[in-house]
């Protein structure tokens, strides 16, 4: 996967996104995140100075705490009022011992004192409102706490347990500093006179905010990335399209097939460079296969006359009686060197205009399974002069086809069969058809094909070594003549073989009607 060019590009741009969306991603959350911070601690910090502004109208010995002293040399403003409440205590426990008797026209209501300035101000210290209507669950709602500079608390709201611990000492006043227990987070005011002033609140419904706004991100994120994966995926396959398309036109062209070229209309300027290339490379392949083609169709055709010539006089000279059995020895050894090059001859002539486009074949509706019971009738002297039994399975099966080219890939594959095998061997020859194909298969018991020759038994004048000789007959045509007469007629040749148990060649041909093309 890695060694492809298109998959290289997909994880290239993977990467990219991925980096780019994380990125994206955790910018937008960290600064939702400090936004968010810092709008609470604004929130805080504003409910601290408020609570601030309203104690400092506090007499300065309440917020310093410590013991009550006077100011310059005067006694302090609560000595006579504390003389005045010891009288009027005097004065109600005597009355309620009744030895004096209730004051005219005062109720209890009336004997009760005014509530003092600094009394009012505390009662009157709350949270702003917008603070403490703050929604959220049990536990979160804001509390603050003011304490005097000997640390005992002056006004207090529920504040949750170890909140309170403030860390304002040293600071001055109107310095704040922030603070964080698990949950709750508060701000430690220096207010006046030494007193500190304490507000918090539980972080947990900004924190469940954000944990929101952080699974958002997620599915955003990677909703983004899935459309990313296929647009990048149809990005890559856009950009290798070209290529693939190349390959095709490519593997397309064979030695029957030179004319295809690449269409560069739909390519991008960067490739049509590529493909122009290429059209030349096989614009000058076809044109020397064309010229390979042309000579040896007309080295063999030149050729074909004079060996006929040749053939019709040594058969002649070879009939004359009395003549030397050396001399006739010596006639027989050239008829056949004759014969053999004329087979051979006629093998490249065929090859030759197959290559050259000049082959046509004549397509009839034919019985294949009769072809190859006339062939088999053929050769069935050969068989019994080699000893190797024939078995048929032959039920009627009708293609369209060239019987006599039929006939000639039945004889090449037959005679191989026979010529291979072993004395006592067997040959089946079955015919099939299913699936609009017409099977012809032929299978025998000999040496088999090693399997190093397997890839190259059909080309043109290969031979298996020791199996095939020329001592034994052959040119190394009988194969590709076969495989090319195969192709002709729209179908296709296999063979499997095993080493000292026989090959198996399995024939396929289309049975309904196939278009005439001349090759």
């Amino acid at each position: 996967m890695f060694r492809s060019f298109r998959w290289r590009i997909q994880l290239w741009h993977t990467l990219i996104l991925v980096v780019v969306v994380s990125t994206f991603a955790g910018v937008l959350y960290w600064n939702a995140r400090i936004g968010r911070q810092r709008e609470f601690d604004n929130e805080l910090l504003s409910a601290a100075q408020v609570l601030s502004a309203a104690v400092s109208n506090l007499p300065p010995h309440e917020l310093a705490g410590g013991e009550t002293r006077s100011f310059r040399g005067q006694p302090p403003r609560d000595a006579g009022r504390g003389a005045r409440q010891e009288t009027t205590d005097a004065r109600r426990r005597l009355t309620e011992r009744g030895r004096l008797p209730p004051e005219p026209g005062r109720g209890d209501a009336e004997r009760r004192p005014p509530p003092k300035p600094s009394e009012r101000i505390l009662a009157e210290l709350a949270l702003p409102e917008t603070l403490k209507r703050r929604p959220g669950p049990p536990g979160s709602h804001a509390w603050f706490a003011v304490w005097r500079g000997d640390g005992q608390p002056l006004k207090q709201s529920s504040v949750p347990p170890n909140a309170a611990v403030h860390a304002a000492a040293g600071l001055g006043e109107g310095e704040y500093v922030f603070r964080r227990n698990g949950e709750r987070r508060w701000v430690s005011l220096a207010g006046p006179h030494g007193s500190v002033i304490d507000v918090g609140r539980s972080i947990e419904p900004e924190q469940r905010q954000l944990d929101q706004l952080f699974w958002q991100l997620v599915a955003v994120g990677a909703g983004v990335m899935l459309i990313g994966l296929v647009g990048g995926f149809v990005l890559s396959r856009n950009v290798v399209q070209p290529l693939v398309e190349m390959s095709a036109t490519a593997a397309a062209i064979s030695a029957t097939n030179l004319s295809r070229r690449i269409d560069t209309a739909n390519f991008d300027r960067e490739l049509q460079s590529l493909a122009a290339t290429l059209n030349g490379m096989f614009q000058r392949l076809e044109a020397a296969f064309e010229r390979q083609s042309r000579f040896t169709a007309d080295a063999s055709h030149e050729l074909r006359t004079p060996l006929t010539v040749i053939i019709t006089h040594l058969e002649y000279a070879a009939r004359r009686e009395g003549m030397p059995a050396e001399d006739r020895e010596t006639l027989d050894a050239c008829l056949r060197a004759a014969r053999r090059m004329k087979s051979l001859i006629e093998g490249l002539l065929l090859l030759a205009r197959v290559d050259a486009g000049s082959f046509p074949i004549s397509r009839q509706p034919c019985d294949l399974a009769a072809i190859v019971e006339e062939c088999v009738e053929l050769l069935r002297p050969l068989a019994d002069t080699a000893g190797v039994a024939l078995k048929l399975d032959l039920p009627s099966c009708e293609v369209e086809g060239d019987p006599a080219w039929l006939a000639q890939i039945v004889i090449n594959l037959l005679s191989n069969a026979l010529r291979y095998n072993r004395p006592g061997g067997e040959v089946a020859v079955t015919v099939a058809g299913a699936d609009g194909d017409a099977t012809l298969t032929m299978s025998d018991t000999g040496v088999g094909i090693p399997p190093v020759d397997q890839p190259h038994l059909f080309q043109r004048f290969y031979r298996v070594d020791k199996a095939r000789s020329r001592d034994e007959g052959g040119n190394g045509l009988g194969l590709a003549i076969t495989k090319s007469l195969v192709e002709l007629h729209g179908g296709e040749i296999t063979f499997t073989s095993e080493t000292g148990q026989g090959t198996t060649f399995v024939v396929r041909l289309p049975t309904s009607a196939v278009s005439e093309r001349a090759i």
